[in-house]
């Protein structure tokens, strides 16, 4: 059982380029599979396609949450949930409580 993987940069990019048919493998209910969303945070916060704006990341995580119980989704980021996740607005700060289990990795930076 895997999982696919993709930056929250290129879900932006993919919205940008293609519209909601660019991200409906992640936010489609017939179509979700696990996912690892890489670097939450760092994406343009507003994406644009042919002047429609979309918070990507934000509409991905409300979508995925009604299917919680059939698809995994797992995050990487920099952002302390309880701090810096509002730029995604308060119901996803809400069910990124009940979706995730966060792991705080201390030390030197690995990248």
């Amino acid at each position: 059982m895997g999982f696919g993987f993709i930056s929250a940069a290129e879900l932006a990019l993919l919205y940008a380029n293609n519209g909601l048919a660019g991200i409906e493998k992640y936010t489609a209910p017939h179509r979700m599979t696990h996912l690892a969303i890489d670097e939450v945070g760092r994406e343009p916060l507003i994406s644009k396609h042919f002047g429609t704006d979309l918070n990507v990341i934000q509409l991905i995580l409300q979508l995925r949450y009604e299917h919680r119980w059939e698809v995994k989704t797992h995050l990487t980021s920099n952002l302390n949930p309880d701090k810096e996740f509002h730029i995604y607005g308060d119901f996803v700060v809400d069910r990124i409580k009940e979706m995730f289990n966060v792991i705080e990795i201390k030390g030197k930076s690995r990248r």
